[in-house]
């Protein structure tokens, strides 16, 4: 006879299958020969979590992914968001924990996650060419592969070519890696672009400090992934604090087009400088100076019909004889090409002037044909463009 049980005695088996399972499956060197019983309890675990009706499970995923993460815990919403993008996981009894103090192969595997989660792919050679000395001959996969990621994406650099995966993590080091972090998806040195900013902190103990995390935290609280007043960087970080952490990220950098927008138009002024730029006063001559090499720039009216175009030298200057004058207070489009990423800025003609050693002429002026009658337009492809 078969003896019908409820949903919470089929629970409570599950969660003794899963409390008990070393003791059932057994850890010793003799597995192969407990096939039979790893089979079996395997096998009832799956009939067990079958059983449990469905609704019951769609209940608990609409209010938290852990049982220790109660909806009014400061870092709930961070927790569950950050699981449903599978940047962070639980334990086996279905808890977070986010209390514990974050060791550095924590912080590893979170960063790794998150960044995968982002595009970026794990090394082939992961296994083979070990990023850090110290974990070379571990058995954690896991945290092999998220090391890898890491280090070659150049937001954690260890300590003297070390991971030490079990030691805690200070404040002040997340900041480090935090600040890396928003450099690397961001494609900007982002303490550098919080500098330009001229900004001040709010972070009351920031003397506390070491001195190279100081900027750091300067910008990690410019992009709101802190927001507490006093800082306290000699203290440890836990799982539901830094959670909080990546999900400020996502959502004040990687989800705000106002943000992304600022700090694209940073990272393309560092490859054409705009504020360099003169015309001369007939409007027919561009000059920029301080800009990327091999870059090139295309100059074009707001209509979109291009009116000049040349490449930046080994030097960083840039000289682009226009087909048609431009007027103060004319408004252009420049589009910039680096290795085929293209970026367009409006950009308004200001005064005219006299610019040294560049001529009021074009270097390329119209060629008088033999016996005089008009004018020959420059061959195409010409306009003072670098070949």
């Amino acid at each position: 006879m078969y003896k019908w049980i409820n949903e919470n005695q089929v629970q409570k088996f599950v969660s003794f299958l899963i409390c008990n399972r070393n003791h059932l499956l057994g850890v010793d060197m003799m597995r192969n020969k407990r096939k039979n019983r790893s089979l079996f309890i395997t096998t009832s675990v799956a009939m067990a979590i079958t059983a449990v009706a469905p609704t019951n499970i769609a209940a608990q995923e609409t209010t938290s992914k852990f049982s220790d993460v109660a909806n009014t815990y400061t870092h709930a919403e961070a927790i569950n968001a950050l699981a449903e993008r599978n940047v962070v996981s639980g334990y086996l009894d279905g808890t977070f924990k986010p209390l514990r103090k974050l060791s550095r192969s924590d912080v590893v595997k979170m960063l790794g996650k998150f960044l995968v989660e982002q595009g970026h792919v794990i090394p082939t050679n992961y296994d083979t060419v070990s990023r850090f000395s110290d974990i070379a001959a571990s058995g954690d996969e896991e945290l092999k592969r998220y090391a890898a990621v890491v280090h070659d994406a150049g937001v954690f650099i260890g300590n003297e070519g070390n991971l030490m995966p079990y030691s805690d993590m200070t404040r002040e080091n997340i900041a480090l890696v935090l600040s890396r972090l928003v450099s690397y998806v961001a494609g900007v040195d982002a303490d550098e672009f919080v500098r330009s900013r001229n900004t001040t902190s709010d972070i009351a103990d920031m003397n506390r400090a070491k001195p190279e995390a100081r900027t750091a935290i300067k910008t990690i609280e410019y992009f709101g992934l802190t927001v507490v007043s006093d800082y306290r960087p000699k203290e440890s970080t836990n799982r539901g604090q830094f959670a909080s952490f990546i999900y400020r990220l996502l959502i004040n950098v990687l989800e705000n087009e106002a943000v992304l927008d600022e700090l694209a138009a940073y990272k393309w002024s560092k490859v054409l400088d705009v504020n360099s730029i003169k015309i001369n006063e007939e409007g027919n001559i561009l000059t920029a100076a301080n800009s990327k090499p091999s870059v090139t720039v295309t100059i074009a009216k707001d209509d979109g019909i291009s009116i000049g175009s040349g490449t930046v030298d080994n030097n960083g200057n840039v000289t682009i004889n226009l087909g048609e004058p431009v007027e103060e207070g004319q408004n252009l489009l420049i589009t910039i090409d680096d290795n085929g990423v293209t970026y367009t800025i409006p950009y308004v003609v200001k005064d005219k002037i006299s610019i040294p050693g560049v001529p009021s002429e074009p270097t390329n002026p119209p060629i008088e044909p033999p016996g005089g009658g008009g004018t020959v337009p420059p061959p195409s492809g010409g306009g003072g463009g670098y070949v």
